[in-house]
């Protein structure tokens, strides 16, 4: 995930009705950001003086491509060793990062399922093979479920990554 709060404090947004209010807010939420990885704070003045410039000389963490490899070195830091090499190989396969540890909320916010890997715009999940459980509960809510041996590493890949791309 990535978060840019951006305050308009020109003069124009400054003689904005209610601006101590907008200044208050955006504080309280920077401070529930401020710990991920990815979040930035940032103002129309500072960015006119360039204050910003020399947080991160050279980073591009907030282009589209180092969101996307933020978001794939916080999938290898989280998955189960056991599932590194398949995250390895579909990180180099084009699909997108998926979501580690995913789970399926019911309205009454109660988990009813959860999935090792889950690719959440084309509702794709990765399952061990044991999970029959998980799997028909999320079938069941139209999810498409890839499990099986991951000692055929390079066909499971494949099958993951096909399922993901088909909705892109």
């Amino acid at each position: 995930m990535t978060a840019v709060v951006h305050l308009r404090d020109d003069e124009e947004g400054r003689s904005m009705g209610g601006y101590r209010e907008v200044w208050n807010g955006v504080l309280r939420l920077f401070n529930l950001l401020q710990f991920l990885p990815g979040a930035w704070w940032t103002t129309r003045e500072g960015m006119e003086r360039r204050l910003y410039d020399a947080l991160d000389a050279g980073s591009d963490a907030a282009s589209p491509a180092g969101v996307v490899d933020a978001l794939w070195k916080e999938a290898f830091d989280l998955v189960a060793p056991d599932l590194l090499s398949l995250l390895e190989t579909l990180s180099h396969s084009g699909a997108p990062p998926p979501e580690v540890g995913f789970e399926l909320c019911g309205e009454d916010g109660v988990v009813r399922s959860e999935a090792e890997l889950a690719w959440l715009e084309s509702k794709v999940a990765i399952l061990w093979p044991h999970d029959a459980e998980q799997a028909e509960v999320l079938g069941k809510a139209g999810w498409r479920i890839v499990s099986g041996d991951l000692g055929d590493l390079n066909a499971f890949a494949d099958t993951a990554a096909k399922a993901v791309a088909e909705d892109d």
